[in-house]
């Protein structure tokens, strides 16, 4: 009785770190066509609630994201919207620089 509970556990433990194990950090730059880096883009994965916001040197990262194929889309002020088919398929994904246009204004 001993050996199936010890068993047990080690199956539900190994079980849960499998599971982990399939979820990734994904990270990148947002830049603009000028080569700004873009701070308080809004980077989500369309038909999730998986989002991150850029920073001051347009560093993003959404933490926990299950491996799979995504769009990643781009919203940022002043800046036309951008989005790109992206894999997630190890425990850190980088997709690089991410680049937007700076919208054209009227003067």
């Amino acid at each position: 009785m001993k050996l199936i509970r010890i068993v047990l556990i080690a199956v539900f433990v190994f079980a849960g770190q499998l599971t982990y194990a399939q979820n990734s950090v994904l990270k990148g730059i947002i830049t603009d066509d000028l080569n700004n880096f873009v701070e308080g883009a809004k980077i989500t994965l369309q038909g999730t609630s998986y989002e991150g916001t850029s920073d001051n040197k347009g560093v993003f990262e959404i933490k926990d994201v299950p491996f799979g194929e995504y769009t990643i889309s781009v919203v940022a002020d002043n800046h036309t919207a951008f989005s790109q088919e992206i894999k997630v398929n190890a425990v850190s994904t980088d997709v690089g620089f991410l680049n937007t246009q700076v919208a054209a204004t009227m003067a």
